[in-house]
């Protein structure tokens, strides 16, 4: 989606719902360590303790770089304070935990949304 621009949404899509189902696409799907992609409650149903589950997930009021103590810049200083989310997937297959990069609650318009998913396409091309 890099170079595309929404410049109208939908009344019926939540930006914020957008951003979730974006993270759930690029991180959630698959486990980075055997490559596990069954969802855990399908799994369980079918009396097997395998699959993925995102049952935790972070949040804090301020700013993105808050959730990891050891950074600092000065231009992140001056970032306005918002809502933030982190989700955690297990993988009972494995065992491996992994979390999503930090991600605003409260997108503010379209240009808000471009920036966080251009930013998301780009974490994940790297």
């Amino acid at each position: 989606m890099k170079g595309i621009k929404i410049t109208q949404l939908p009344n019926m899509l939540n930006p914020n719902e957008i951003i979730k189902n974006e993270i759930k696409r690029i991180y959630g799907n698959k486990c980075p360590f055997c490559g596990e992609s069954r969802d855990f409650l399908n799994c369980l149903s079918n009396g097997e303790y395998k699959g993925i589950d995102s049952g935790v997930y972070k949040a804090w009021y301020g700013k993105q770089y808050e959730a990891d103590r050891k950074t600092f810049s000065i231009k992140k200083m001056f970032e306005k304070s918002r809502y933030w989310n982190v989700d955690c997937y297990s993988c009972y297959t494995c065992g491996c935990h992994w979390d999503t990069p930090a991600y605003p609650r409260d997108i503010l318009d379209n240009a808000d949304l471009n920036n966080i998913l251009d930013e998301l396409i780009e974490r994940n091309s790297t």
